[in-house]
């Protein structure tokens, strides 16, 4: 008879006990990714072992060796010259209309002040026209909110012309007085592209952890970046073997040129025309990750492991060597590396894409300009086949050989 209460004892203090370890992480860490989260509940145990003797506790920083990352982006093309036009027209169509009305308001009153302000607001309409930069908008919404916001507001009850300043005045954003509908488009369009890359990757990372269990993150910028950390350290639960490197560099091509693919079936649902281009970093150095208790986050850890980080951080702004011309370019895939010997495993990959009719005809290696950090880096690229579709079959080296 005392069985079940010892059992229903045990799991009491089973539950409680896992209760704490969980705390503990999301009090330290935050969310976890499930493939590292055995890592952490080890630290968590001799945390909470060392608070219940008494002892001082610290959760130390976990530590993964010996990983080799992947790394890949597909990333707005001229993001930041959409955003200039979209600030642009938003600021012409306030200052436009500011000018009509200060026009009208001047011919009803007959006052010069009025006259001046036409003058003024001329004179930022040529500048957003002629010489827009980075000061631009900050001038022309200082200018509008100080000078003449004050005057509609109080010319929408005092003039004849309060229907048209009333009416004027309800198109301004609240928050910013100032027209942002443009600006508000081309806001929600790269949310919705970054919503639909982001819920496709992470569908498609299903398939990539059943490959071999690793640590994966991602980021929303303009368009969406990841990082794959492959390697033994990852995971007790299976055997590391370099076959797991190949097919998870294969399954990311597969997946890049996927997800491209879907982009731009779905690109006439967006408000603005955006084009992407995707970005592979191909490195076979293992490095070491650190998780930064302070920051929440894991980061490349050791001064040799930063130039993995430093190279990543610069080559979609490459150009191919001797020429203008950037590496990233719209409808391509492009894979950035340096050992030659990656070169040729990459060359088979795309070889093997342009086969079932993922890549086109034309699979060119080019050369980039010299990087601060990095000489005589390489690329591949094709274009991608926007037409294809998405499949559940994830490639693997035995589709490779079969080719061969």
């Amino acid at each position: 008879k005392l069985i079940p209460y010892i059992q229903s004892y045990a799991e009491r203090v089973k539950d409680e006990f896992e209760n704490q370890i969980s705390a503990i992480i999301q009090r330290e860490c935050t969310s976890i990714h499930p493939a590292v989260q055995w890592r952490f509940e080890e630290e968590a145990i001799q945390y909470f072992q060392h608070t219940q003797q008494g002892e001082p506790a610290t959760f130390h920083e976990v530590v993964f060796e010996d990983v080799v990352p992947l790394y890949g982006q597909i990333d707005i093309v001229g993001s930041s010259g959409a955003r200039n036009k979209a600030i642009q027209k938003d600021l012409l169509s306030l200052l436009d209309q500011s000018k009509t009305l200060l026009t009208d308001l001047s011919a009803d009153q007959k006052l010069p002040f009025y006259d001046q302000l036409v003058f003024q607001t001329q004179r930022h309409i040529n500048s957003v026209k002629d010489s827009f930069h980075t000061n631009t908008e900050q001038q022309v919404s200082q200018f509008f909110e100080h000078q003449l916001y004050p005057l509609f507001e109080h010319a929408q009850t005092q003039s004849r012309q309060k229907t048209a300043v009333r009416q004027f005045l309800s198109q301004l954003d609240t928050a910013t007085k100032s027209i942002y509908e443009s600006r508000k488009q081309y806001d929600n369009t790269v949310d919705t592209i970054n919503k639909k890359l982001s819920r496709f990757l992470d569908k498609k990372q299903k398939d990539a952890q059943a490959i071999f269990p690793h640590y994966f993150e991602k980021y929303k910028t303009d368009g969406i970046e990841h990082n794959l950390y492959i390697g033994q350290s990852i995971t007790k639960s299976k055997l590391y073997h370099p076959s797991v490197m190949y097919n998870l560099r294969l399954w990311q091509l597969q997946v890049m040129c996927e997800m491209e693919a879907m982009y731009y079936k779905n690109q006439k649902e967006f408000a603005v025309p955006l084009n992407v281009a995707s970005l592979v970093f191909a490195y076979d150095t293992p490095i070491t990750i650190r998780y930064r208790i302070d920051e929440k986050k894991f980061d490349v850890d050791g001064a040799y492991n930063v130039r993995y980080e430093m190279i990543k951080k610069r080559i979609d702004k490459a150009h191919i060597k001797n020429t203008n011309e950037r590496l990233t370019q719209p409808h391509m895939l492009s894979v950035v590396y340096s050992n030659p010997q990656l070169g040729r495993e990459y060359m088979g990959y795309f070889e093997f894409l342009q086969s079932i009719g993922y890549i086109g005809k034309h699979i060119e290696k080019v050369e980039l300009e010299e990087l601060q950090g990095a000489s005589g880096m390489m690329a591949i690229r094709a274009e991608m086949n926007h037409e294809l579709r998405q499949t559940e079959k994830v490639f693997s080296l035995e589709d490779l050989k079969t080719m061969t």
